[in-house]
């Protein structure tokens, strides 16, 4: 979806692994790594909690 969004040849270049954490915990997507990174807890605690 945001590599998408960004209507680039070269999305790669621009997301970082820390944005794709962030927008899973927002969106309660399950992160593929087997440990919740961090920028995920602060998506999820964003999402829950509106501040």
């Amino acid at each position: 979806m945001l590599r998408h969004s960004l209507q680039s040849p070269d999305p790669d270049r621009y997301i970082t692994r820390e944005p794709v954490q962030h927008l899973d915990g927002l969106t309660g997507t399950v992160p593929e790594e087997a440990a919740e990174p961090v920028w995920t807890g602060v998506g999820r605690h964003i999402a829950r909690d509106g501040d």
